[in-house]
């Protein structure tokens, strides 16, 4: 699903230049050129997992616990992407994840629960559209999670977005909210 959208940025191009970082260059199609560095890149393309800490799961890491903030490291790698091409990042969200440091970053963020990459391609460039809504609340810090009770749903006083959000585009259309 679809969170943010620069909408002059999306869909990316055919025949745009696409540095990849988290997905594989065999699942792209014709209409895009994967190039090896993100200097010669039009648009990179990050693939993230929503951020846990190993060893701090219940069932030992069958379920991921710990921080839901990314890492430092993380988060300054978007960045220095964001200063050499557009950044269209997808976070694979088992569990719910802070994305406050990537918005006004990333030209677009997708929430995406287990999409192969062809799938997530094929939204990014126009072949299908973007549809879904968010079953849970995003945080918008850790302060909110913690500040929240754990054993009432929504609690959340000021999420990053809310459950039901969700940004609809239909290829050659601008983004809509569903919410």
């Amino acid at each position: 699903m679809l969170l943010t959208a620069d909408e002059a940025l999306l869909p990316i191009r055919h025949g745009s230049r696409v540095y990849l970082d988290g997905l594989s260059a065999q699942n792209v199609g014709n209409e895009l050129i994967v190039v090896d560095n993100d200097v010669d890149a039009e648009a990179i393309v990050v693939r993230l997992d929503a951020p846990f800490e190993p060893g701090r799961g219940s069932l030992g890491d069958f379920f991921h616990g710990g921080t839901l903030e990314f890492s430092q490291e993380t988060v300054e790698r978007i960045d220095a992407y964001a200063k050499k091409a557009p950044v269209y990042l997808a976070v694979y969200l088992e569990r719910p994840a802070v994305l406050t440091q990537f918005i006004g970053v990333a030209s677009a963020i997708i929430g995406e629960f287990g999409c192969s990459d062809e799938v997530l391609l094929d939204a990014l460039t126009g072949r299908t559209a973007f549809r879904g809504s968010l079953p849970f609340d995003l945080p918008s810090s850790m302060a909110d999670i913690e500040a929240s009770r754990e054993d009432v749903p929504f609690d959340m006083a000021v999420p990053l977005f809310r459950a039901g959000f969700g940004l609809k585009l239909n290829a050659g259309l601008t983004p809509t909210s569903l919410s």
